[in-house]
């Protein structure tokens, strides 16, 4: 994974003004799920991460939690309302589930509550399945156009006219002559 590319797209998803903002959401939200995740497990999804956002192990570990309390710690991390921090979390872990190549957040979410599972799992539009999206959306558009060439062909006599109107005179007479 790249440090650039994380930070960029968590900077782009989440509508954070730079790349400081961006490191603080994901150490933010990755310091919040350290609680909650055995230290083999988060260790092998810290790993992945860039030196830079400086997660480091605290030791505590919370054996029952909800996704209001990961919320609610991560706006008092951030100092920011409880809907805005649901939202960092979910655009952090999707462009984690994106970039990382190990361990992945949505892989740990099955050691993690139900409500929790939803959150770890997310997902961003993969560009690679837009074109399938695209002809899925347009198949009942498709399927009433038919296939087949027009009966007559438009004659070029308009484009004719067009390109004399703009060609000089000279033009024309030279070209008439050859």
């Amino acid at each position: 994974m790249h440090r650039d590319d994380l930070l960029t797209q968590v900077r782009i998803c989440a509508r954070l003004h730079g790349r400081n903002q961006a490191r603080r959401v994901v150490r933010a939200v990755m310091q919040a799920l350290e609680k909650r995740l055995s230290p083999t497990a988060f260790a092998e999804l810290a790993a992945q991460l860039p030196a830079d956002i400086g997660v480091t192990m605290s030791g505590r570990h919370i054996d029952q939690c909800t996704a209001q309390q990961l919320i609610r710690e991560v706006a008092e991390e951030l100092h920011v309302p409880e809907p805005d921090a649901a939202f960092y979390l979910r655009v952090t872990f999707e462009q984690l589930n994106a970039f990382c190549r190990g361990v992945t957040p949505a892989q740990l979410a099955a050691l993690l509550p139900g409500d929790l599972r939803g959150l770890l799992s997310a997902r961003s539009a993969d560009p690679a399945q837009r074109p399938r999206q695209f002809v899925l959306l347009l198949a009942p558009a498709v399927a009433t156009l038919t296939l087949k060439a027009p009966d007559r062909e438009p004659t070029p006599q308009p484009v004719r006219r067009k390109v004399r109107a703009a060609l000089p005179n000279a033009a024309l007479t030279s070209s008439a002559e050859s």
